[in-house]
Order: structure tokens, then sequence, then C-alpha cells
């Protein structure tokens, strides 16, 4: 168990350490949007659309261990392009679905998880101290 506990640590911190920023995920898009690859923008708007476009048109949802991005192009009659950024990389992820409802749901598990692992900790070292000063009073006795 404390092997596990120590793992899932190493992770938090390691999701933590490299969450991606928005400056990021613009360059990331940027380059995505020049490759073009799913060719869903017409060639003529993808040589304007530079990070500060990008930068200005997305907004990003920072759950510190996670980052949920969105780039809105709505007026151009485009989807908006929807990303998770975690481990210093980015996903694309479709656009019907709503990412500030799964970050929510994945903080609030995330959330759920680390009070448990808290409370193992408290109660793991209430036991200790328990186990010390019972050995302490038995030794007096003596």
């Amino acid at each position: 168990m404390k092997k596990f506990i120590v793992f899932i640590l190493l992770i938090c911190v390691l999701l933590y350490f490299t969450n991606p920023s928005k400056t990021e995920y613009t360059r990331w898009q940027s380059k995505q949007l020049q490759e073009n690859k799913e060719g869903f923008i017409p060639e003529k708007l993808v040589s304007w659309m530079d990070q500060d476009v990008i930068d200005y048109r997305t907004t990003e949802v920072d759950y510190k261990l996670f980052s949920f991005y969105e780039t809105k192009f709505s007026e151009l009659g485009l989807e908006p392009i929807k990303a998770i950024g975690l481990f210093t990389i980015f996903l694309s992820i479709p656009s019907s679905m709503n990412i500030y409802r799964l970050g929510e749901v994945l903080f609030s598990i995330g959330s759920f998880v680390a009070i448990i692992l808290i409370l193992f900790i408290v109660l793991r070292i209430v036991r200790f101290i328990f186990k010390i000063g019972n050995k302490k009073e038995g030794e007096m006795e003596l």
C-alpha cells in the first residue's frame, strides 16, 4: 500500500510540474493549424492565424495537474478547437465534449482520492504515535 501511495504522489507531482502553459498551447496549436492536417480550415484563413490570434481566441482552464484549452473561431462558422494538456503534451478532444464539465469531474475525482490518501496517512501517523506511547508506558512499569 505504501508503494501505491508513493506512486500516486509521484504521478501528481510529475503532472504538476509538466502541466503545459497557454503559451506552449498557442505554439502547438499554431503549428497544428499551419500543417492543417485535418483540412477543416480554408487555406486562406490559415495564413493569418498566428500565435497572437490563437492566444486571443483561446480560453484556458487550469487544474494545476492538467489544463483544458478551447480556441473559438465562431465568427468564421467553425467549430471550437479543444485540447487537454498534460505531461507537456496536448491531445485534441472532440468539439462536442463539454470540457468544463469533464474538468470538474476529473478534479472532483482527484480531490476525493487526495482526501482519502491524506486520511490514510493521518491514521497511520496516529497509529504510530499510539504504538510509541504504549511502548514507553510499558517500559516505565518495569
